[in-house]
């Protein structure tokens, strides 16, 4: 098996089939999950497990390359959660259909990317 190889099923034995950002199972999804740089590359990201998340393709495409924000709470910067340094539960939490960030971190990494809207907006819907 080829080095990325490795990395991907590491990857996604760690995730345990779930999203490592909104916790969505694969099975859930119609698409494929994708592995993705939590730092990325062209922010120089490593290809290094502890960098690697597996993520739905909603998570992935709405964090894009955005690493930080403002929390709407203090105004201050904060990195986004990363998915393999921070425990969910941490810095969030279901609220209904809405996750609700509990930290600075849940705060930003809500508002940032609106990651969780399409979500609630699909539960809400479904």
């Amino acid at each position: 098996m080829a080095v990325a190889e490795l990395l991907a099923a590491a990857v996604r034995a760690r995730a345990q089939g779930r999203c490592q950002y909104c916790l969505m199972h694969e099975s859930l999804q119609g698409a494929t999950f994708h592995i993705e740089h939590i730092v990325p590359r062209s922010k120089g990201g490593a290809s290094a497990l502890e960098n690697l998340a597996l993520a739905c393709p909603g998570c992935n495409l709405r964090k894009s390359d955005t690493t930080t924000g403002a929390d709407p709470a203090s105004g201050e910067p904060v990195a986004l959660f990363h998915p393999v340094q921070h425990v969910w539960s941490e810095h969030f939490r279901w609220k209904g259909h809405e996750v609700e960030g509990l930290s600075a971190v849940g705060r930003v990494t809500i508002v940032v990317p609106s990651w969780f809207l399409r979500l609630r907006i699909d539960l809400e819907e479904g």
